[in-house]
């Protein structure tokens, strides 16, 4: 058995190959490469509102997975044309097609039970595109050449998002942030490492496999940055897994036999990876040495008992445990079909145990809660098809190193002299992304997703070619298959069109609503009307109207929101629009929608809590009010998956709900210590008013609304003091400390005067 195939160079010929041959590799070559920079999320467009771009990386990732639909697409359409008019004869992979057409076929029906379609059609847009590019690089590895040029797309890919994410370090560390983790273009650190995964292993190596000292030279720089990104990015489940898949990848050469060959080369490798790792090591050394103190809150020593407050800690892992359970309950309650693909943000508050996240933080499990067992035991099947194709391939090739009579080898290409040493990295890669998805739903983000699956794809290319002979008979693809491949193309374009051109439009909109101009609105609304399926477009065009106070367009539009997705998000704007009409029954209805849909959500309890004080039902009020003190002592409020310094103070609003509730009624020590309660919470609040995550997350009407609440509560406070005889020096310090916090508001004021050059 030839080492390497020799006699199948069909088509590697230049002269028989056309340039519509090529298109769709480099299509597909050319979706690797910005992947990194427009899909560092989710397939959904983040919410953006009314922020215009301002950054490159902004521009970049505002067409989210449209940028990828079209180059994609038009690959897809030239491919099946080409397939149908003169179809390729290619050696066929055991179970690996049927998986992954069963795996996209259970996908679309999981769609059906999808309470948000515009989350399911992004999410299988992303999935196809996957599977599309995936197959695409698979059929063009007969060209070695092409399989080579793919090869080195990842480690450019990786290289590029290693150097962006360097330089934001730099940046931060020059500002004085020493233990700052590195984002790059992706939405958290976290998925940056689980991105950088995929490529370490394959920029290895393509270090050791090439001659070339230029192109290893280029390697290796691109290998220290992407290294240094891994470590910066301060993931401890990153960097345990890069040791890991390190580690496998040198042991699979071991076991092939092809380590003692390239030994030098494979230590050079791994010591360039060590000396690159110790000097960017300072975001971990400082996650896993620098303790998280305790946050002391200042409270009045007349309180019958102490306030807990919010929760400063992180506590990341227990986070992700009751992540686990709550997504495991969701799959228990939508075993076949699931509760639609792509729905988790919508679908897994009704089950949740800590507060909101976006994903499950394990792959495999959101999938399952997603699109039923059945989804997530194709989705296994089609891992593990690849992985035993692979596995196959390597042994034979061990088989002909060890072989008594071993036919003479040549070269495979001057860029990768020995195949098997980048089989096995593509393998270790493999592996590694799986071993990082069961802490974290790397494979929603939309960069890793197709990055993964192309990566599947080289992978069994590659091992195609290095054996020919071990694969199954090669066979042309079905006649109607180009068929169904032009249908999903034509989606593609379809989706892709629609997302990014409602986008565009937002923001085109957002810029002009910068700038006070009133023809902003006709941008959202137009954004809403190119796509339509998503309601946060509709609720966008609400904002403007209530803006312009057009309340009948305003109704119509979140009607149509509601219309367009049930979920909690949307009913609750339409039960804020009924308060602000004065119709407290529909506000009162549409806010139990809300919450029959995401039943702890703290927005929505503590502004039906206020439509019961309207209605004169205080029993529900105070029910409510409970409710949500009570949520802040269970792991919905003590379990972060992060330590931000970001306050609650919705705790705060159900506090002091309760203590005008008590003293209405004469309980003034109870309603001095609810007081308290409230008081503790904003007090916390004020001190980090104007860190960055607080400055973020709290708009100017929110930051109004929370002064005036803490002055409220010190106000109540003090009266229910003097009904209960307290010291009067207890009383005139919060008469003082209420003082002290209006001059520091004014100072606020004058500054965010001043920032905006009024």
């Amino acid at each position: 058995m030839n080492r390497v195939n020799n006699t199948n160079q069909t088509g590697s010929s230049p002269a028989k190959s056309s340039f519509y041959n090529y298109l769709p590799v480099w299509l597909t070559v050319f979706v690797i490469l910005i992947v990194p920079l427009s899909g560092g999320g989710f397939t959904t467009p983040q919410d953006t509102g009314f922020v215009p771009p301002s950054t490159w990386q902004m521009w970049l990732q505002m067409p989210a997975i449209a940028a990828v639909c079209l180059p994609v697409s038009i690959a897809m359409l030239v491919f099946a044309i080409q397939e149908w008019r003169a179809p390729r004869e290619v050696g066929a992979a055991p179970f690996i097609g049927t998986s992954a057409a069963l795996l996209l076929l259970w996908a679309i029906v999981s769609a059906f039970r999808s309470p948000a379609l515009y989350l399911s059609l992004n999410a299988l847009c992303g999935l196809t595109v996957a599977l599309a590019a995936a197959a695409i690089v698979s059929r063009s590895c007969y060209n070695r050449g092409l399989l080579v040029t793919i090869a080195c797309a990842f480690v450019l890919a990786g290289g590029i998002e290693g150097i962006i994410g360097v330089r934001e370090y730099l940046v931060m560390f020059h500002d004085g942030v020493n233990y700052y983790r590195i984002f790059g273009t992706f939405v958290n650190p976290d998925f940056l490492a689980g991105y950088l995964l995929l490529t370490v292993p394959i920029t290895m190596a393509m270090f050791v496999n090439s001659k070339e000292r230029i192109v290893k030279l280029l390697v290796g720089v691109a290998l220290v940055f992407q290294i240094s990104a891994v470590m910066l990015s301060g993931s401890r489940a990153g960097i345990g897994v890069l040791i890991v898949e390190t580690v496998l990848w040198v042991a699979i050469c071991w076991a092939v036999g092809t380590l003692k060959s390239f030994k030098r080369q494979i230590a050079g490798v791994c010591a360039l990876a060590i000396a690159a790792a110790i000097p960017s090591a300072l975001p971990l050394r400082a996650r896993a040495v620098k303790p998280v103190q305790p946050v002391k809150q200042r409270v009045a020593h007349s309180l019958p008992s102490k306030p807990t407050g919010p929760v400063t800690a992180s506590r990341s892992l227990l986070f992700r445990e009751y992540t686990w359970k709550g997504t495991v309950r969701l799959a228990e309650h939508n075993p076949i079909v699931g509760a639609g693909i792509g729905t988790f943000s919508q679908t897994y508050p009704k089950y949740a145990i800590t507060a909101y996240t976006a994903h499950a933080h394990n792959s495999l499990l959101q999938w399952a809660a997603e699109t039923g067992l059945p989804g997530a035991l194709f989705l296994s099947l089609l891992m593990a098809a690849v992985a035993a194709f692979c596995a196959n391939v390597l042994r034979l090739w061990r088989s002909s190193l060890l072989s008594p009579d071993p036919e003479p080898s040549s070269e495979f290409h001057a860029l990768c002299i020995e195949p098997s040493i980048l089989l096995a990295a593509l393998s270790a890669a493999l592996v590694g992304s799986t071993m990082k998805t069961f802490i974290d739903s790397d494979w929603y983000i939309t960069a890793t997703l197709i990055t993964l699956a192309s990566v599947a794809g080289l992978a069994v290319g590659l091992a195609r070619e290095m054996q020919p002979l071990a694969t199954m008979e090669p066979r042309r693809l079905p006649r109607w298959l180009p068929t169904g491949i032009t249908i999903l193309a034509l989606v593609l374009l379809v989706r892709g069109y629609q997302v990014g051109s409602a986008q565009w439009n937002r923001a085109k909109g957002a810029s002009l609503y910068t700038q006070r101009d009133p023809d902003a609105a006709q941008y959202y609304l137009a954004a809403a009307h190119d796509d339509p399926l998503n309601p946060n477009y509709w609720l966008e065009a609400a904002e403007m109207d209530q803006a312009t106070g057009n309340v009948i367009a305003q109704r119509q539009h979140l009607l149509r929101a509601v219309a367009t997705a049930s979920t909690g998000k949307t009913w609750y704007r339409l039960g804020q629009f009924y308060v602000q009409q004065n119709e407290p029954r529909l506000a009162e209805n549409a806010f139990r929608e809300a919450l029959a849909r995401d039943p702890h959500n703290l927005q929505t309890l503590h502004q039906i809590a206020d439509v019961y004080l309207s209605e004169g039902n205080v029993a529900q009020a105070s029910n409510t009010f409970i409710k949500m003190t009570k949520l802040e002592h269970e792991p919905y409020g003590t379990v972060r998956a992060i330590a931000d310094q970001v306050v609650e103070v919705e705790y705060a609003y159900a506090h002091a709900g309760l203590a005008d509730i008590l003293s209405s009624q004469g309980h003034y020590n109870e309603a001095a210590a609810e007081y308290g309660h409230a008081a503790a919470t904003l007090e916390l609040y004020w001190k980090w008013r104007n860190q960055p995550s607080e400055l973020v997350l709290m708009t100017p009407q929110r930051r109004d609304s929370a002064y005036d609440l803490l002055q409220h509560v010190l106000t109540g406070w003090q009266t229910a003091l003097k009904r209960i005889g307290a010291p009067a020096s207890q009383i005139s310090d919060l008469a003082a400390l209420a003082k002290q916090i209006t001059a520091q508001h004014n100072q606020d004021a004058q500054k965010a005067l001043g920032s905006t050059g009024q």
